[in-house]
């Protein structure tokens, strides 16, 4: 106990010949100081962890390369010695899928993009095609004109609707702007029979007088005569006018009872697709008028080349028509040939085209698809549309 006590004692004594040492830090000092260090070292931490993730992301892909490759050849080596599994696994589609995941990693495309956005995809799909049907919703229709030319050959009337602009009152106007911003060829048409004859663009009234010039000597032909009629009953055909009178050009207001020519209503005719230039236009066949919209139908897989206009139904299609009421169509139409595209957008504008000259609002078509560019085949179509509109840059 003694030793003990002494001991201690001796201690004591060692402890106060130690050196003195003074901090004169206060706490609050040395506390900020520990807590500096403590952010400082969480935040090295923090980054070493980071620096790993890029390399992980890189890594990563070549890794599960590895992996797919590896197992393809361990599946290859046990093939080899059972000779058995390779034929399970490309009938079960396992080996079509392994060689499928290598093609996607090797390829840029897909390492840059691997799955194109759906909507993206069915919106190019959509603004592919070239349509030759407008809906009326989306245009001022109140300024739509429709437009008479004729192709090439001087064979054929074809209605193209424009945009007319505010200051635009009378055709001659328009004609005007049309000569110099449409490219005729481009659409294989020639200027309108109506071009150098001031008729105003909007008319109330039931009969209408225009007014001929003597030297009018184009329009002494029969052919360019039958135009002149064909292209001032597109040109009237959703207005008022009920008659037009001709004034001025005694030979040609000899060719009608006192000058006055009936507007009729362009009805009952098949619609075709016309192809002499870049772009194609919807015809009406104006020469053939059928009581049914079947037989219409039937005569829209006729093809007839020397006036340019083709087919849009297929040959060797097969066509139902059923009428579901006065206003409404529905058509099946069944064929090998039919897929989503241009052809088969031609195909769809054409037949609702024809539903319109035959008086339906309403078509229903089955064809064996539900989609076909921007149309909706699973619900009833409206007819109403504008056929061939042809935007100007400056409209």
């Amino acid at each position: 106990m003694r030793k003990q006590t002494n001991d201690k004692s001796q201690v004591e004594k060692y402890l106060t010949q130690l050196p003195t040492i003074k901090d004169k830090r206060s706490k609050s000092g040395i506390y900020h100081r520990m807590e500096h260090q403590l952010q400082q070292k969480n935040k090295s931490s923090l980054w070493k962890k980071k620096r790993w993730i890029p390399i992980v992301a890189v890594l990563s892909p070549i890794v599960i390369l590895f992996i797919i490759v590896q197992t393809v050849n361990l599946q290859q080596l046990d093939s080899n010695s059972s000779g058995e599994v390779t034929s399970e696994a490309y009938d079960s589609g396992e080996g079509i899928e392994i060689e499928e995941s290598i093609d996607l990693f090797e390829s840029n495309e897909i390492r840059e993009n691997l799955i194109e956005d759906d909507e993206v995809a069915d919106l190019r799909e959509v603004t592919d095609f070239n349509y030759l049907l407008m809906d009326m919703t989306e245009l001022d229709t109140t300024s739509i004109v429709t437009i008479p030319f004729v192709t090439h050959q001087q064979q054929t009337v074809i209605p193209i609707h424009i945009l007319a602009r505010a200051d635009e009152q009378t055709i001659t106007q328009l004609l005007d702007r049309l000569n110099k911003d449409m490219k005729f060829d481009e659409y294989g048409v020639n200027p309108s029979p109506l071009q150098g004859i001031s008729i105003p663009l909007t008319n109330n009234d039931t009969k209408v007088n225009i007014h001929l010039t003597e030297d009018s000597k184009s329009m002494y032909t029969s052919t360019n005569l039958y135009l002149f009629e064909q292209a001032l009953h597109y040109f009237y055909q959703h207005s008022n006018v009920e008659y037009v009178q001709i004034e001025g050009n005694q030979f040609v207001k000899d060719q009608y009872n006192h000058g006055t020519l009936p507007i009729r209503q362009i009805t009952n005719h098949p619609v075709k697709v016309y192809r002499s230039g870049l772009n194609s236009l919807l015809v009406p066949v104006l020469h053939e008028s059928f009581t049914t919209i079947n037989e219409a139908l039937e005569e829209m897989k006729e093809d007839e080349e020397s006036f340019h206009i083709y087919h849009t139904i297929p040959k060797q299609a097969t066509i139902d028509t059923n009428e579901i009421s006065n206003q409404h169509v529905k058509i099946e139409l069944f064929t090998e040939d039919i897929t989503n595209n241009q052809q088969t957008v031609w195909m769809i504008e054409s037949i609702i085209a024809t539903a319109a000259l035959f008086g339906y609002d309403l078509v229903t078509l089955d064809i064996g698809i539900d989609f076909v560019g921007k149309y909706d085949l699973t619900k009833p179509i409206h007819t109403k549309k504008v056929l061939n509109y042809i935007p100007l840059a400056n409209e």
